[in-house]
């Protein structure tokens, strides 16, 4: 069974978007079905439907596409070289390569938000 979790990118605080999402894939294991829409965290459903609605009205305008993460992928923040070091639940742990003792743990929506921005390479 495959649940589209997209629906829930644009909560931007990490705890209530990883609430929404372990709710929404443990309703499609109990039902079966797919959760868009039904789920016990009102913010989410109609915030999704509200991001639809302004994309049909801004065409060319998409919502932000989140980049998986994994261990040892190389990356360029600001310039500056890094690599990942770790991933937990939408949380990304790296380091730079002219610091490698400082480890930096950054939420994942911000990071494909710098994607976006140019900033993340």
């Amino acid at each position: 069974m495959e649940v589209d979790l997209s629906q829930f990118d644009n909560i931007t605080d990490r705890v209530a978007r990883a609430k929404a999402k372990a709710e929404a894939v443990r309703k499609a294991k109990q039902s079966g079905a797919e959760p868009a829409g039904s789920g016990d965290s009102p913010s989410a459903a109609p915030a999704a439907g509200a991001q639809d609605e302004q994309a049909a009205e801004q065409p060319g305008k998409q919502g932000l596409e989140l980049i998986e993460f994994m261990p040892g992928v190389h990356f360029k923040l600001n310039g500056r070289a890094g690599r990942v070091v770790g991933t937990r639940y939408d949380l990304v742990t790296y380091v730079f390569d002219d610091n490698p003792d400082g480890q930096i743990t950054a939420d994942r929506f911000r990071l494909s938000h710098a994607c976006a921005q140019g900033d993340l390479v």
